[in-house]
């Protein structure tokens, strides 16, 4: 029996009640060979030489390269663009859909977010130096605890909770 607020997964409720709630989302990080503009939206390319180690079980990916095409809106490539004007190698990274396009014969991958991998450093080091620091409060010197025998008839719950000690 299903606990209260989870789904029982079998075949008839798929069937029925249609699709199941996933999220799914991608991060690819790399330096593109080239940027296209299209107007509204950019599209990119980034090439992953290999699969990394897998473990053992799962069925091998097929060799050579993997092939993606990353299209980000002109107005997320603003920030990226201003961030590539210091450092042109810097990598960028991209998170979003992903998708078979049988048009392009490649993984598609509609963007989400865009950033470069300095812009991201940079952010994480203001954030961590305009937390506030976390001062632990001061120990404490606490008396042992000290067990001692029942004097009183416990009460039967108590009685065997103690004699399962």
């Amino acid at each position: 029996m299903p606990r209260p607020g989870r789904v029982a997964m079998t075949r008839e409720s798929v069937e029925t009640k249609g699709r199941i709630a996933v999220t799914p989302k991608t991060t690819l990080m790399g330096v593109p060979k080239a940027v296209v503009d299209r107007g509204r939206y950019l599209v990119m390319s980034l090439e992953y030489g290999g699969a990394p180690s897998l473990p053992r079980g799962l069925p091998s990916p097929p060799p050579g390269p993997i092939v993606y095409t990353v299209f980000v809106t002109a107005k997320q490539w603003g920030a990226v663009a201003a961030a590539l004007t210091a450092d042109p190698l810097d990598q960028r990274i991209v998170e979003g859909f992903v998708y078979y396009d049988e048009a392009l014969e490649t993984l598609a991958l509609l963007a989400q977010s865009a950033t470069t991998l300095k812009t991201q450093k940079t952010a994480l080091t203001a954030k961590d130096a305009s937390a506030p620091a976390v001062v632990a409060p001061p120990a404490v010197a606490y008396a042992p605890v000290v067990t001692e025998p029942a004097r009183v008839a416990p009460s039967p719950t108590v009685e065997v909770l103690v004699r399962r000690r």
